[in-house]
C-alpha cells in the first residue's frame, strides 16, 4: 500500500482477478500479470522505460489514500467505533 502512495509504476505478479488486480487497475502505470505472461510483462516494461526515456513524468493520481498515514487514520476510525 505504501508503494502505491508513491505514484511510481508498479509491475506485480499474481492473480489477475484478485483484490490486488482490482486495486492496480485504478492506476495508469500499474498492472498485475500472471507469471507465465512473458510478453505482457515485457511490453509493460518497455512501455514504462520508453515513457521514462522520453522524459515524460508519470501521472500521479490521488494515491494519498494509500499512504501509511491515511490507512492508519482509517484503521483508528474503525477501532474507535468499538472502544
Amino acid at each position: 500500500m505504501e508503494y502505491i502512495a508513491t505514484g511510481n509504476p508498479i509491475l506485480a505478479l499474481g492473480n489477475t482477478n484478485g483484490d490486488a488486480a482490482s486495486l492496480l487497475q485504478t492506476m495508469a502505470y500499474a498492472k498485475i500479470f500472471e507469471r507465465k505472461d512473458v510478453n505482457g510483462i515485457s511490453d509493460f516494461i518497455e512501455n514504462i522505460y520508453g515513457h521514462w526515456k522520453n522524459g515524460k513524468s508519470f501521472e500521479k493520481l490521488n494515491t494519498i489514500q494509500y499512504s501509511r498515514l491515511e490507512t492508519t487514520r482509517q484503521l483508528a476510525t474503525i477501532l474507535n467505533k468499538y472502544i
